[in-house]
């Protein structure tokens, strides 16, 4: 019986192989020669060929950030690992190539503003910013800045494939809308109104009295000079009553239109109110310009 001799070197070997695997880890050649390779389904290899062909077509038409997005799917280990080695080159290119811009805004006294949300293409990107840097794909941008109390900023930029930290800084100005700050606008006052009924009120206690006194003084025609002295009086008294209501009522009148014209914000109109006494009563006058 003859006993085989193994090489020191090889013995070694497999030493240091069966330690790894003991371990959880095995250098790459022992990994090759021990390991079975993955197996991957031909659905799996599908979408990776998929992958690849449609990032190679988005980094054509300049998508870089959805390029990227590509090449990692088909760099992942279930893909073969050809392709995953293409893939993995092309997603570090594109990394390379994605522009960045770091956008700023300040106020007219040039402090920095950070309540500012920026829009880019109609989206929303950031809703406050804090210096950190944005990537893009390279092409024309709109720029939107908008802040509360202030006017918005509008901000075209061109970025070139490779450009990173491109400074986008901008100054804000406080609104200047033509309405201003939104004050509410007060409540109509009711005091014109208290004075047309004042007005009504008169009106109707001048044609009642005046009715009245007019009355009695018209019979005293039949008992002159013998009529009793205190209803000629009373009737009198009817009369003059009838004229203060009359005054009453033109003034109340005349200050309403007074004030419903200034609570419009119309210029004040001329006005003038007079009472002066008659025989028997007095008269109330009312003149206005408007």
């Amino acid at each position: 019986m003859s006993l085989s001799v193994i090489d020191p070197k090889k013995r070694a070997f497999r030493w240091l192989a069966a330690a790894a695997l003991t371990l959880g880890i095995a250098p790459t050649n022992v990994a090759a020669e021990e390991t079975a390779p993955i197996e991957i389904s031909e659905t799996e290899k599908k979408a990776c060929v998929e992958a690849s062909v449609v990032g190679q077509s988005q980094r054509t038409d300049g998508k870089l950030g959805k390029a990227r997005e590509s090449f990692l799917r088909c760099a992942q280990a279930s893909c073969p690992s050809l392709l995953r080695k293409e893939c993995d080159g092309w997603f570090h290119e594109v990394e390379l190539a994605i522009p960045t811009i770091i956008a700023s805004a300040r106020d007219p006294a040039g402090s920095d503003l950070t309540d500012v949300r920026l829009s880019v293409d109609g989206v929303v990107l950031a809703s406050k910013l804090d210096g950190r840097a944005i990537a893009l794909d390279p092409g024309v941008h709109e720029l939107v800045f908008t802040s509360p109390g202030r006017e918005p900023v509008h901000q075209s930029v061109v970025l070139a494939e490779g450009e990173l930290r491109r400074a986008v800084r901008v100054v804000m100005l406080p609104s200047t809308s033509e309405d201003g700050p939104h004050v509410p606008s007060p409540s109509p006052s009711i005091a014109p109104w208290l004075l047309v009924g004042v007005s009504v009120v008169a009106l109707g206690s001048f044609t009642y009295f005046g009715l009245e006194g007019g009355s009695k003084m018209r019979s005293f025609s039949d008992c002159k000079p013998e009529c009793d002295p205190s209803d000629v009086s009373s009737a009198r008294k009817k009369l003059l009553v009838a004229d203060i209501s009359l005054g009453v009522a033109v003034a109340s009148a005349g200050l309403a239109v007074v004030l419903f014209t200034s609570s419009r914000g119309e210029s004040k109109p001329a006005t003038s109110i007079g009472l002066a006494p008659i025989p028997g009563g007095g008269i109330a006058g009312f003149a206005g310009a408007f």
